[in-house]
């Protein structure tokens, strides 16, 4: 069974324990990493569910959406996968884009030396925009537009919900249907195409109009045009890939989608590569965010410039500090600082110089942490740091010490100047104390 049959498995299972319906518990244990299926669990999960109701029909769908929880990598994959619930009890996938995935190095699947034992397929352009989800619903008889993040029937901005997805009112969808007109008018007359998932990139040109409008929130009429805010001659709606109908929901390569929707344009470009390396040493060279590199069996990477990677969470985040600090620990912040504002420019500097004062503190910090865990494990070392008073996040150290570098050095950086003075003399001295 792939890692994608399993993830859709999980779903069905997940969904069927919140209904109180029979579900596989060892499936549930293996997505929530815990021999603990509780209902206090299942009620944190169910948090995150976005659930459509339609008059008179006897089923709803309801799409996964785990962006904003901490859980284990199974659970947190889900994110789009939707599925429609019967009032017999049924529980059936019918449309299942992305799984989350990663970038290079980033987790232990997408560590280089784990790559370079699989077969490098292809390459695609790495599209910056909105993913927006199709698939025909055999009892509305339509396709639907969706979001990773919600139907094409609610408006997350004015909360206004439509009762007939042939009439979408989701901002996002409605722009895109605008943008790829024709090719959606071909779409609904191609009837081999039924079953499929199919993915597009609704990219907006000029990206302020697009953040500028999510921003502000806006409360429109469901009837008006979203033309005049996004004038679609400056968005683009690109053609990714595709899923195969169920049972399978087997992840094409992008050239086997785009034979498959020939007539669809734009789509995104695809390079031929079959080298890691190759591929890595390409990146720089497109002048753009980077690739997705897909792998034998469906595995998808990103493979991005630092620079790319953190100028696309700053787009997105209320407070910088904890991306910039990034930026600062992974050496990168020089390379990004020319594109930065002048108000972050100076946030960046500042934590920069903080970092070179603090830096021989934290890697002696780091070496005890190291030796604590060597010695005594994780849960005994992280009792000890408590219990002395320089207490930290284990867990976090173990899976990603430069996030866990970034945090320490955010957390300095926000801390009046007394208070991160005796911080740090209290880690110089338990440090000292305990080599001694």
């Amino acid at each position: 069974m792939s890692l994608d049959q399993k993830l859709i498995e999980l779903a069905v299972n997940v969904e069927r324990a919140f209904r109180g319906l029979p579900y596989d518990t060892e499936v549930v244990r293996w997505g929530v990493g815990s021999t603990d299926v509780s209902e206090e669990t299942l009620q944190r999960l169910r948090v995150r569910r976005v659930v459509a109701r339609y008059p008179r029909r006897d089923f709803e769908d309801v799409l996964y959406h785990y962006r904003a929880v901490s859980f284990d990598r199974p659970i947190q994959r889900l994110r789009g996968i939707i599925l429609r619930v019967y009032e017999s009890g049924d529980v059936v996938p019918v449309a299942v884009p992305f799984f989350k995935f990663f970038n290079l190095d980033e987790e232990e699947e997408t560590k280089r030396e784990r790559l370079l034992q699989l077969r490098l397929i292809e390459g695609a352009i790495k599209a910056d925009g909105t993913l927006i989800v199709a698939w025909y619903d055999p009892d509305f008889r339509c396709w639907r537009f969706c979001t990773r993040g919600n139907f094409d029937i609610f408006d997350p901005w004015t909360k206004a919900v439509s009762r007939d997805p042939r009439r979408p009112i989701n901002p996002h969808v409605r722009l895109f249907i605008e943008v790829a007109g024709d090719n959606v008018k071909r779409l609904s007359r191609e009837e081999q195409l039924r079953g499929y998932t199919i993915m597009f990139e609704l990219v907006v040109t000029k990206r302020e109009l697009l953040e500028k409008y999510t921003r502000e929130r806006p409360r429109f009429s469901v009837g008006s045009s979203l033309a005049s805010r996004f004038h679609p001659e400056e968005a683009s709606a690109y053609l990714i890939t595709a899923r195969t109908p169920a049972p399978e929901f087997r992840l094409l390569t992008y050239s086997e989608a785009h034979r498959l929707l020939p007539w669809w344009e734009p789509k995104v470009t695809v390079y031929n590569l079959s080298d890691l390396q190759e591929a890595v040493e390409l990146v720089p060279k497109l002048g753009k965010e980077g690739l997705v590199l897909y792998f034998e069996g469906g595995l998808l990477v990103k493979a991005k410039t630092l620079t790319a990677v953190i100028a696309d969470r700053l787009a997105y985040v209320k407070t910088p500090e904890r991306v910039l600090a990034e930026a600062v620990v992974l050496s990168c912040s020089d390379d990004l600082k020319p594109f930065l504002p002048q108000k972050l420019r100076s946030l960046c500097e500042e934590l920069e110089r903080l970092w070179d004062s603090i830096a021989p503190v934290v890697e002696s910090y780091e070496r005890l942490i190291e030796r604590l865990i060597r010695e005594r494990g994780e849960e005994r070392a992280s009792k000890w740091l408590k219990s002395n008073g320089v207490g930290t996040d284990i867990q976090r150290f173990v899976r990603a010490r430069e996030k866990w570098r970034a945090f320490i050095l955010e957390s300095l950086f926000k801390m009046k100047p007394e208070r991160r003075r005796k911080w740090l003399d209290r880690v110089t001295s338990v440090v000292q104390r305990f080599s001694s």
